[in-house]
């Protein structure tokens, strides 16, 4: 008797949540992995395409699609607006700010073509492996974060 209060009690909202539409978990197909972002960067003129390219380079390197936050990365034509991006007013990018924002992976060997960034905040995410000598290239920075990442 208490067995069948329970199955009625159990059908019972069921029915009512359907009617309210709140859905019940479902058993669903996997979800594919998708590849790397494909992003033109030739339709970019705010910044050298080279710039744009390691921004892309840098999305693609860290799982991008799942970051925290990624506002118009790789849907506008306009990296100067995406999400952390800061560009001086000589057209190039100065700024990159991702910190805590869900990083994994591998940073890129193209960061070092953003020739006139000055502050570099990579900390707190989930980054690997080693940093790329390329680096070495941005002369201009003066704030570099790479901490409490996996490097």
């Amino acid at each position: 008797m208490w067995k069948q209060r329970m199955i009625r009690l159990g059908l019972g909202a069921l029915l009512a949540f359907s009617l309210i539409g709140w859905d019940t978990p479902t058993q669903s197909n996997p979800v594919q992995a998708q590849g790397p972002a494909t992003f033109d960067c030739t339709a970019v003129t705010e910044i050298p395409q080279q710039e744009c390219e390691a921004l892309v380079a840098l999305y693609d390197s860290t799982d991008g699609a799942n970051w925290y936050t990624n506002a118009d990365w790789v849907q506008s034509a306009t990296p100067c607006s995406w999400y952390g991006v800061t560009c001086g007013a000589a057209g190039h990018v100065t700024s990159l700010e991702l910190d805590t924002n869900g990083l994994q992976g591998a940073i890129p060997p193209e960061l070092g073509n953003l020739t006139e960034l000055e502050v570099l905040v990579l900390s707190h995410n989930y980054l690997e492996g080693a940093i790329p000598g390329t680096l070495g290239n941005l002369g201009h920075v003066w704030l570099f974060d790479l901490e409490l990442n996996d490097l």
